[in-house]
């Protein structure tokens, strides 16, 4: 808390853990916190009108992001691979998130956070298989 604040509330004899203080608003109550997953506009479900009516649109762009974050994902891993010295069957074990990986843990290499990322990705739009079937 910002000295001044803290300053105010001891002045005025208040205290921000007490029962009776008053409850602080976060500018995060004020804003929309979802957008369309297509075009992030402002809509109160996952996809909007505009986007719902368009399904043709929707799938293709849907289909195309899923499709690059899995090409980009499997070049990352053939890096790793390749850079860890191990053949095809040896560098792939199998992981709980149902894809493949490289066993590698170096904190120094940038290629290892660049697939931590793109394995995020590859989890975020695997959920775009269920709003293609709802199309």
């Amino acid at each position: 808390m910002p000295r001044s604040q803290k300053a105010a509330f001891l002045r005025q004899g208040e205290y921000p853990n007490k029962p009776n203080a008053k409850k602080a608003k976060l500018i995060d109550q004020y804003y929309a916190k979802s957008h369309c997953v297509v075009c992030n506009t402002l809509t109160d479900q996952v996809l909007c009108e505009t986007c719902t009516s368009e399904p043709h649109k929707t799938i293709y762009t849907l289909t195309s992001r899923q499709t690059l974050s899995q090409s980009k994902l499997r070049k990352l891993l053939n890096v790793c691979q390749d850079c860890s010295n191990l053949s095809a069957l040896d560098a792939i074990t199998v992981c709980e998130a149902d894809y493949a990986d490289v066993p590698c843990d170096s904190l120094d290499c940038p290629v290892y956070y660049e697939r931590l990322k793109a394995k995020k990705d590859v989890t975020a739009t695997s959920s775009y298989d269920n709003l293609i079937n709802e199309l």
